[in-house]
């Protein structure tokens, strides 16, 4: 954000955006998150889960993403029995500590593909996949765009293959 409203780079790609004067925000996608847990876990085999099925669980934070806002329809007098265990700042430890059964984590989607693929993870989706990030490209509102930037955000638009649009 800070880059772009400094004129060091034309453009960003950012999770969460943050609206601002002079910041022309354009939201692309809606990147799912999964709870993230060792195949063996208790919860790997369900088909779904709530975020009411993590109270008293071990849960590690990748803290780009804001968590707590899972709990908005747990009451307030029970979300102490949803503190993290373990916070990190980059994924690739939080992923690695759910891979040694160290907890569970809500993560995107994307970011655990491959372990899930190898069977190293289980994902498994929130309930009506109501848990999103919200993945935007963002630009300053007066400065005009290069041409292939403008390209580049356009096929930003376009659905992945086999996206539901």
């Amino acid at each position: 954000h800070q880059a772009v409203l400094n004129n060091r780079v034309d453009a960003g790609l950012v999770p969460y955006p943050r609206r601002g004067p002079g910041l022309a925000v354009g939201i692309f996608r809606r990147v799912p998150l999964v709870l993230a847990c060792h195949p063996e876990n208790t919860l790997a085999a369900l088909p779904m889960v709530t975020a009411r099925q993590l109270k008293n669980r071990s849960i590690i934070v990748w803290n780009r993403i804001p968590w707590l806002a899972l709990l908005r329809g747990v009451r307030a007098n029970e979300r102490h029995f949803f503190e993290p265990r373990h916070e990190f700042d980059e994924v690739e430890p939080a992923i690695e500590a759910v891979m040694a059964g160290l907890g569970v984590a809500v993560l995107p989607e994307r970011l655990v593909r491959d372990e899930v693929a190898q069977r190293r993870l289980a994902a498994v989706p929130f309930e009506n996949g109501r848990h999103t990030v919200p993945v935007a490209a963002i630009h300053r509102k007066r400065r005009k765009l290069p041409p292939a930037l403008k390209q580049f955000l356009q096929f930003l638009q376009q659905p992945e293959p086999g996206e539901m649009v």
